[in-house]
């Protein structure tokens, strides 16, 4: 519901930046992570989620972080810019389905 309240611009990336997402690892450094990740679009009106783009997120600050053993071509959760977990197929797949059904509770509204 907070699309409704906010200028688009500024909604879309608060929104972008708080839906827990995932993405495939395609490379590791130091301190992030480069993924294949699903942004949120607007199409026709309706939120929905885009083709994959490579997107950089956090993977560790000061030594700490998350996702210490993330490999290429795991699949991680995304939260704000950071890699949150790996995930394993049931918890992708999970996500997966609560993100579409949230979408539709949500394009309901738009």
């Amino acid at each position: 519901d907070v699309y409704r309240h906010l200028e688009s611009e500024v909604s879309m990336a608060a929104m972008e930046s708080c839906r827990i997402s995932w993405g495939r690892v395609t490379a590791v450094d130091a301190t992030s992570l480069l993924v294949l990740r699903r942004p949120l679009v607007l199409r026709e009106a309706k939120l929905a989620l885009g083709e994959p783009r490579a997107e950089r997120v956090q993977r560790t600050l000061d030594d700490r972080g998350f996702v210490d053993h993330a490999a290429i071509d795991d699949w991680v959760s995304v939260h704000w810019g950071w890699a949150c977990e790996v995930l394993d197929q049931r918890a992708r797949r999970n996500l997966s389905f609560w993100t579409d059904h949230h979408l539709r509770l949500a394009n309901q509204t738009i």
